[in-house]
Order: structure tokens, then sequence, then C-alpha cells
């Protein structure tokens, strides 16, 4: 369908509006829609073209003279050779350009892009990734990240650009007009650059090496001796490091923090470095009025699925090589405190078998006296220990071996030790046993070499309270002997017989011999003839009496008791006479 204005064939313009279909290519029709002016009868020029296939072109000449057609070569093509935007975006109209809010869009004559918005001839801003919530406040205001793929290199250039701390990208003049010059030596890939001159500007590389996997500080040439220093005087004048770190800021904080796998190699003392090396020395430092604790080395270990070891020290000798007068694994020393030095501290947090705030495999040696707690402000509960004699007399001091072959890893002692066995003293005196279990151990393999036991271990100074407690029950008789005027006499060589006890006036009770008693035991009292009625009674643990005998002779006599009747344990024993309770001791039923 064709709607024509046409005036003449010269010197008067053609209008002309087309709507085609494809069908009627082979007329020379290759467009669906046209908006066409014509000069002359040969040329057809279109203002406005959206070809067949769905190309639309604007504002160009598209000129189609017999079936030769210059159509639209995008979705839209907007083309004007005029020195002139060819596409604008408007938000705001206005026949004039000082009221308008546009942005105008122009491919200049040299092929460049110009993106020009106004807001009434004011020159506005880009945005990439922002919105009219948050405009952008620069001419580019990027959301994101800026990749330039290519940049040229200009070593005669004098500046920089740099980031405020607005995120501002600014330009920044280098010191010395701006010229930096490669040192002598060349430049290598992967190595952090320093400034060697600071008069010429000079660079070289550092000892930092990155190439964005690795980062390590190297030495160039690697054979070469040479330190890393970040702080050449840390310790003090002429003290060198293969690496130190000074945290210069007075708030709590760390000079360096290693996380992950980090190892020190050991010094060789081979006499190259003088004999006295160290593989990692930490030092802290502060002031007294913003530090309140300061710690050399400060190391965790945590979530192993065997050991982990805050800390592990070895020292020892390789064959073949020197071997040193001392090793020590770890050694501290700590002096010069207002109030509290400790060359080594060690706190488990809570109490319980294998929990130990210091384990030792082998002999302990101190060359001053070990200290408890014993202040009455850190005790409550406290009671006078009783019968102190009777359950040191119960004790069997022996001397034995350590099984040294069977628990090698344990570093017994190997020769013949006095001592008690924990398990019999369990018996006696418990409180002062108590469960213990080792560690597991592995070697360099991974392999277990122990096996791990729960065992009875021996609070051996819990035994001095007993002995001093036995000692003043035992001085506490000979005195009431001597004051009431009895004597001792010896029964002779029987070792069966004790040391009986003879009085004129009083009744007495003596020791159950033997005890702990398997079978009869005798025990000797005395009942004088003044009195009427006496009884020896046993009463078990918990006060219950359970057997009683009544005593008719007076003076001096042996009463042979029979046990088998008593259940294991402890038991009580009186003397009583007319109703009063003389004395009363302790006696243990065995077996």
């Amino acid at each position: 369908s064709n709607f024509d204005n046409d005036e003449g064939p010269t010197g008067k313009e053609y209008i002309l509006t087309r709507l085609c279909s494809d069908m009627q290519t082979n007329a020379g029709q290759l467009g669906f829609f046209h908006i066409e002016t014509r000069e002359d009868p040969t040329t057809l020029s279109s203002k406005f073209l959206i070809d067949n296939k769905g190309f639309t072109g604007v504002g160009k000449t598209f000129n189609m003279v017999g079936t030769t057609f210059n159509g639209p070569l995008r979705r839209l093509h907007v083309d004007d050779a005029a020195d002139a935007p060819q596409f604008r975006i408007s938000q705001s109209y206005d026949l004039d350009p000082a009221f308008g809010v546009f942005t105008d869009f122009q491919t200049t004559a040299a092929g460049d892009l110009c993106i020009n918005p106004q807001n009434a001839a004011t020159d506005k801003f880009v945005g990439i990734n922002l919105s009219a919530a948050t405009p952008p406040t620069s001419t580019l205001d990027i959301n994101g990240d800026l990749r330039i793929r290519n940049i040229a290199a200009n070593p005669a250039l004098t500046s920089v650009l740099v980031v405020d701390a607005n995120g501002l990208v600014q330009s920044r003049t280098l010191p010395n007009s701006g010229n930096v010059a490669a040192c002598l030596s060349g430049l290598q890939n992967n190595y952090v650059t320093k400034i060697t001159n600071s008069l010429t500007n000079e660079i070289c590389n550092s000892q930092i090496f990155d190439d964005g996997t690795t980062v390590k500080i190297v030495h160039s040439p690697p054979a070469a001796l040479g330190f890393v220093n970040i702080k050449n005087d840390l310790f003090g004048s002429g003290y060198t490091a293969a690496l130190q770190v000074e945290n210069t800021n007075n708030a709590m904080g760390s000079a360096l923090v290693l996380a992950g796998k980090f190892r020190a190699m050991y010094a060789v003392a081979d006499g190259q470095f003088g004999g006295n090396e160290k593989g990692i020395e930490t030092y802290a430092q502060g002031s007294s009025s913003s530090n309140s604790n300061n710690t050399g080395t400060y190391s965790m270990a945590k979530n192993a699925t065997t050991n982990n070891m805050g800390v592990a020290g070895y020292g020892y000798s390789y064959q073949g090589q020197n071997i040193a007068v001392n090793n020590i694994g770890v050694f501290g020393k700590a002096n010069g405190a207002s109030s509290f030095n400790a060359g080594i501290y060690g706190d488990i947090g809570t109490l319980g078998a294998g929990n130990w705030a210091g384990y030792f495999l082998g002999p302990v040696m101190a060359s001053s006296y070990s200290i408890l707690p014993s202040d009455a402000a850190f005790k409550k509960n406290i009671k006078s220990i009783e019968g102190a004699l009777d359950k040191i007399l119960l004790l069997k001091p022996a001397t034995y071996e350590y099984d040294t072959e069977k628990f090698s890893y344990k570093n017994f002692y190997g020769g013949t030790t006095p001592g008690f066995i924990a398990d019999e003293v369990a018996e006696i005196i418990p409180e002062i046993v108590k469960k213990c279990n080792d560690p597991v151990l592995y070697d360099s393999l991974g392999n277990q070499i122990n096996e791990v036991l729960t065992y009875n271990g021996l609070q051996i100074d819990g035994i001095i309270p007993y002995l001093v407690a036995a000692i003043q029950e035992l001085n506490s008789k000979v005195d009431g002997c001597c004051n009431s005027g009895m004597r001792l006499q010896d029964q002779g060589n029987n070792p069966s017989q004790s040391i009986k006890i003879i009085s004129e006036a009083t009744a007495l009770l003596g020791d159950a011999r033997p005890n702990p008693a398997d079978g009869n035991t005798i025990i000797t009292v005395k009942v004088p003839e003044k009195i009427s009625e006496a009884i020896i009674g046993f009463t078990d643990q918990l006060g219950k009496e359970v057997f009683r005998e009544a005593i008719t002779n007076r003076g001096y006599s042996d009463l042979n008791i029979e046990t088998l009747q008593l259940e294991q344990g402890g038991y009580h024993y009186s003397l009583i006479a007319d109703g009063k309770i003389i004395d009363t001791k302790q006696m243990v039923k065995q077996h």
C-alpha cells in the first residue's frame, strides 16, 4: 500500500509512506514499513524504516536504488552524520535545553562515544549499578569492581591515581618530580618492590615473593646470608635476627599472629654464628599505663583428633654431630616482677583423672622446697585425725622394683625403691590414693606406643599428718602411764606378748594383738577389785553393738576374743566398768 504526496518530478519533495510484505521482494520492496522522501524519480530515501529482519533504522538516508538496499545494521540503528548527538533519553522534555533533563549519546566523526547527562544545562553524573534511590555523585560512579584489560605504561609520567577515604579516585604527584627508575640489577617478576634511593626514587626487588599462590621471604641469591629486619633495634643496638616483628601500638595486640602451619628451622651451633642460636625468640614490652599483661609467646592448639600441643620443645643432639653439654626441651625463667614470677606456669582448668598442671615421665629435680597452699582461708570442714596410730600400724612399708620392661614408655626408676602399695593404702587411708591415667603416646609415624591404663597413685606427703597424729597419740599414752603411777613390765622374749600395763587403782584397756585380726585376738584388760560389773563390747563403724562379753576376773587378764563371728571391716571395742566407758580402741577384722 502506498500513500503518496507527489508534487512534481523536480524541485519538489516527494513524501511516501509504504507498507510492504516479503512477497514483494521481486519488486524491490525489501522492508515492511517505510517513511520515505524522494528528491527525484530514481532515488528513494527513508527517514524511518523497519526491514523484514526486524532491524530498525532512524535518521539516516537509507538508500535504495533499483534492487540495491542499504538498510539498518542493528536492531536499532540511529544514524546522523551531523556534528550533534544522534540519540537522546529524556526525563523532562523542554524545547529549551536550559530547562530539560536528558542524556545525549553521540558517536563523533572520529568514532568516539560521548555521553552527556544534563539537568537544566548543568553537567550531571553517570552511574553503573546504581539507581535513583542511590544516585551517582561523581562524573563516573561505579558500584562494583573495575577492570582495565590493557593499559599503556609511560615512565615519564609524574602522577599516580590514589583512592581517598571516601572511595574517590584522585591524582597524586610523586615526589622528586615523579621520576621512578629501576635499579641496575633490574626487576624480577612476582617480587614486591621497594625504594632503595629516596633521592632518585630508585626501586628494586625486595625479599618478599608473591606469585598469587605462595607468599614467602627469600634471600637473593639464595645462598647469600641475609636478614629481614622489621625493627632492627627491637632488642637493643647491634641485634639482628632472621625475622623481627614489633607491635608499636600501645593498645593490647600481637606483633605477629601465625595461623596454619609454621616452622622455624633450628639453628645449628657449629661456630658459624657464635654457638648461641635460637629458632624463635619473642619479646613483649609495654608501658605500665596501657599494658597489664605481656606475653612473649602465646600459642594455641585445638581441634586435633590425637594431640593438641600448644608448645612442643625438644632438646637433643644428632649422632655424628656436635654433642651438646646440656639439652633442654623447654627452658623457663622469670624475674623482676613486683609481685609474681613464674618460670613455667601450668593450669589445667578442671581437676580429674588425666588432668595435670605438669606431667613428667622421669625423676623431677628441685633445688629448693616445694609448697602446697595451706592457709586456713582455703579450707573448710576441718577435723582432727582420730585413730591415726592404729592406721599407721596397719600400713605395710615395702621395697620393690618397677617393671621397666613392660612399661618402658613411663621411664620408671630401675633400682630398688622403698614405699607403699597404693592398693593396700587405699583400704586404710583412702583419701591419699588418687585415680590416674596417662595420655595416648604416638611415635613419629603416628603409631600408638603405650597402653592407656587407669591406675592408683599415692599422695605420699598425705601420710605425714597421720604420722604426726600417731606420735601424738602414742605420747599421750606414755604420759598417761607415767602420770597415773603405772609401770611397764617387759614380758620377756615372747613375740606374741606385748607389754603388760600394771596399775594399782584404775581400770585399763590394752591393744588387740594381732590387729588386724583373722581368727582370735588377745586383749589385755585390768579390772580393779572395787568394780562390781565389767564388760567388753564391740561396735561397728555405724556405732551398732555387734558383740559383748562379761569380764569376771579382777586385776589383769588376757581376753581371748574369737573374731570369726565378725564380718570383715573396722570395729571399736570398749571397756565398760559399772556402766561407765573407761576406754575405747579400734580393731580391724580381715578376711
